[in-house]
């Protein structure tokens, strides 16, 4: 939660603000080291991953971090199928919105 490309986005991302995961973040780490590897996959030794799919908006504050972790991906080598999707937020797609319903009958498929 300290990337800085999150700030702009914030705005546009009516589900959590910023301080929202952060105070989360704190709270479940329980005293460990935020770049833990069981906090966050950035901070993870990806030897041996699966392929993984992940889903983002352009409009989710996570999105940079998504960004960030198909970048680390590439460079371990490690496959991601990385959807990004313009102008949507958190959880968009299981709010039933034309486009979730869209992307759930692909998954289905």
């Amino acid at each position: 939660m300290t990337n800085l490309d999150m700030l702009p986005v914030e705005k546009y991302d009516p589900v959590p603000t910023i301080e929202g995961p952060r105070i989360a973040v704190l709270f479940y780490a329980n005293g460990l080291d935020t770049k833990n590897s069981r906090l966050s996959p950035l901070y993870c030794d990806m030897l041996g991953l699966p392929t993984m799919s992940l889903f983002s908006g352009s409009c989710k504050i996570m999105n940079a971090a998504h960004r960030k972790f198909k970048a680390l991906c590439e460079s371990k080598e490690v496959l991601l199928n990385y959807f990004e999707y313009p102008k949507k937020v958190h959880v968009w797609p299981i709010l039933g919105i034309p486009e979730s319903e869209k992307l759930s009958g692909k998954l289905r498929s």
